[in-house]
């Protein structure tokens, strides 16, 4: 009866591992599904970025023109409102303090900076007027340059600045606040505290005092050349000691840039140590 019951066991079997065969495709019919959806989510989620990205590009070259054009009516407006404050310069009038008020003016109508030089051209009179027509058409728009020019043309540099600070007194009858404010103004001129470092306004100091030690006709002549830094002023010291060797038809240095101010009989008994030397050979 054995044999008889081998054929249902073996169907039996088989039946089992065809239910276990759609079980396994049904399962993988799911997990693929799954992934397709994940990946049709993740590409649909692309598409979205993709769209959103050219919308924002699309708004922005739209929206350009009109920033632009809101800015040139506001630069216009900035520009009407500088030239109905500011007056025209005339021969009297102090050039440096002139430009410091078309400055505050500019800067309080939002006025940008690039047209500055354009703005104020027109008020320009005498040597300021001539320094705008002489400069090149592109320096000329550029107002660092031209308010450089100039302020060189009327002699108004680092040196002039501190020799004001220099000569400030005080005047027994007028306001005290007002005259404080007047030397912090010189000295704000001078050093600069909105556009150099501390290290370089340190410097701007250091070269004041070692200039006005040098011999005046030395300091005058290195004061024309308005050194900004400590190896620029040695150097153009060492320049008018070389000079005035080859005027005077001798290479013995006049004046050593090197050797402290403060100690002169060092440098003079070196000075005669060198002499001693050269006749003994």
């Amino acid at each position: 009866m054995s044999w008889l019951k081998a054929p249902v066991l073996l169907k039996s079997q088989e039946s089992s591992n065809m239910e276990e065969l759609v079980k396994q495709l049904l399962q993988a019919n799911v997990q693929q599904q799954q992934t397709n959806t994940y990946f049709q989510q993740a590409l649909d989620q692309q598409n979205q970025i993709q769209q959103e990205q050219l919308n924002a590009i699309k708004q922005a070259l739209v929206r350009q023109p009109r920033d632009e054009e809101d800015r040139a009516q506001s630069a216009a407006s900035a520009r009407k409102a500088v030239q109905k404050t500011l007056l025209k310069m005339t021969a009297d009038d102090d050039v440096e303090a002139y430009l410091t008020v078309f400055e505050r003016i500019a800067e309080r109508e939002h006025l940008p900076v690039d047209r500055w030089a354009e703005v104020v051209a027109p008020f320009l009179s005498g040597d300021p007027q001539k320094a705008y027509y002489d400069l090149s058409g592109v320096d000329a728009m550029d107002y660092t340059k031209l308010k450089g020019e100039i302020l060189a043309r009327l002699g108004v540099n680092t040196y002039v600045r501190a020799q004001r600070v220099h000569v400030w007194t005080f005047v027994e009858h007028q306001p005290a606040r007002s005259q404080m404010h007047d030397l912090i103004h010189l000295v704000k001129k001078w050093l600069q505290p909105e556009t150099l470092t501390s290290a370089q306004m340190l410097e701007r100091v250091v070269l004041d005092k070692y200039l006005r030690s040098l011999p005046a006709k030395l300091q005058g002549w290195v004061g024309q050349g308005n050194p900004s830094t400590a190896d620029q002023l040695v150097n153009m010291v060492k320049r008018y000691n070389a000079s005035e060797s080859l005027l005077h038809g001798t290479l013995s240095p006049r004046w050593d840039p090197k050797k402290s101010p403060e100690n002169p009989a060092k440098a003079v008994s070196s000075s005669k140590e060198e002499n001693v030397a050269m006749k003994g050979s």
